[in-house]
């Protein structure tokens, strides 16, 4: 999580230099960065910068992960408009560019190596920058099995024309993955915007009892349903007896009680009104 420190930096650094926009698809309010450039993208573009690998982009959260002083200080010297002006004065400068043609070019080592320099309180200049000499790497190809076979064992070559270079990305690599107190399973992660920590035993307690809980309930739920049908048939029937009991009483008081009664009232009327005459 980031400090309240963190954020107040980073919010008065999204206000300048076209940082409130996406660098690449121009989406607004970008809530991810890539912090070797000190430049604002998106959540979906932060995936692919992720895919280039650290050594091009170190991707950060704005809100999610904790910062270090020196990467507030390279969102400073970087920004979105000074990374897209930098890139269009370069010789090898190509609008069309596809994402890892431009990460790869020698216009981005540069703005790289000068972003670096500035955040490092140091004055940078294009002639003294290590990635002044810098070639993009050509693709490797791969030889077949059959060639492989018949050239016997492989021969050292020597290390390649950009190997000065590349020992010079591992420095800044490691002015982020060095001294962190990390691990090295933790280390796969560093850049990709999670830190991320073993699970606790407890974790795994907790989880276990939740999921007991969760099937009991699971359980407790079926049994409930059926008891309420069971219930509610259980209902009609008694409902149905009664009606049929009630009938039958009504029945029997009728012929037993009601009508024996009502007989001899009407005898007795009859025999006073005989013996009044």
């Amino acid at each position: 999580m980031a400090s309240p420190r963190t954020r107040r930096v980073l919010k008065e650094v999204r206000t300048q230099d076209e940082n409130n926009l996406c660098f690449e698809c121009g989406a607004f309010n970008p809530q991810w960065v890539s912090v070797t450039y000190g430049i604002w993208i998106c959540l979906e573009c932060s995936g692919k910068h992720r895919g280039l690998g650290v050594h091009l982009s170190f991707v950060r959260s704005v809100t999610m992960d904790k910062w270090k002083d020196i990467e507030l200080e390279k969102m400073k010297a970087g920004g979105n408009g000074k990374f897209r002006k930098f890139l269009e004065q370069q010789d090898d400068y190509d609008g069309c560019w596809t994402l890892q043609e431009k990460y790869n070019s020698r216009a981005a080592a540069l703005f790289r190596d000068q972003v670096l320099t500035i955040a490092e309180g140091k004055v940078w200049s294009l002639e003294t920058s290590p990635a002044k000499d810098w070639t993009p790497p050509q693709p490797k190809t791969g030889l077949s099995s059959a060639h492989r076979s018949s050239a016997g064992p492989s021969q050292n070559s020597g290390p390649p024309p950009d190997r000065a270079f590349e020992d010079w990305l591992s420095n800044d690599i490691n002015s982020y993955q060095g001294g962190g107190g990390y691990s090295n399973q933790e280390n796969r992660y560093v850049g990709f915007g999670n830190t991320v920590t073993p699970q606790k035993k407890e974790d795994d307690f907790f989880n276990n009892a939740m999921t007991s809980i969760y099937s009991g309930w699971s359980s407790f739920t079926v049994g409930a349903t059926k008891f309420a049908t069971v219930a509610k048939e259980n209902t009609t029937k008694l409902a149905n007896q009664a009606t049929h009991k009630a009938a039958e009483l009504g029945q029997t008081l009728n012929e037993n009680v009601i009508k024996p009664t009502h007989e001899k009232v009407t005898l007795g009327l009859q025999l006073i009104l005989v013996m009044g005459f």
